[in-house]
């Protein structure tokens, strides 16, 4: 029941933050992957993959130690992530449709702005702290050897 819940509210997180972007301005998008290739459904086939990878893995996986902790912490950042760009697809839209006609209108970031943008945001909030987290359980892992009474 525990895992059922968890991988509801990694699909939840996903189905929110599809249906914000779907219903926004994709003008505004900074992915990497919508920006290079402006299609919608290969960003959207890749979130999806992505989440359905990781439920997937969740509820049928072989797993060690390392690997279950890893599944978790890749889906608590889904969860987390997804509905921190939901948001952000509510408030840039809110924000735009205030200013839309006005000389404060709003206006998306440039193609290559927007790339490095993400890409910064996401190794420093993302890739870093993700890296640290599972090089800190390795070493807890071999150091300890799973056993904290060690």
């Amino acid at each position: 029941m525990k895992k059922f819940f968890f991988i509801f509210l990694i699909l939840a997180a996903c189905l929110v933050d599809t249906i914000t972007f779907l219903m926004g301005n994709t003008a505004f998008e900074v992915n990497p992957i919508f920006l290079i290739t402006g299609s919608i459904g290969l960003l959207l086939g890749f979130k999806f993959l992505i989440n359905g990878a990781i439920a997937y893995l969740i509820k049928y996986g072989k797993k060690t130690n390392f690997i279950a902790f890893t599944l978790v912490l890749a889906g608590v950042y889904l969860i987390c992530f997804q509905l921190l760009g939901a948001y952000s697809n509510i408030t840039t839209q809110a924000e735009f449709e205030e200013t839309k006609g006005t000389p404060n209108e709003i206006q998306p970031l440039p193609k290559d702005t927007a790339v490095r943008t993400y890409s910064i945001a996401a190794g420093l909030l993302i890739y870093l702290p993700i890296f640290m987290a599972l090089i800190s359980f390795k070493l807890w892992e071999v150091m300890y050897n799973g056993n904290i009474n060690k």
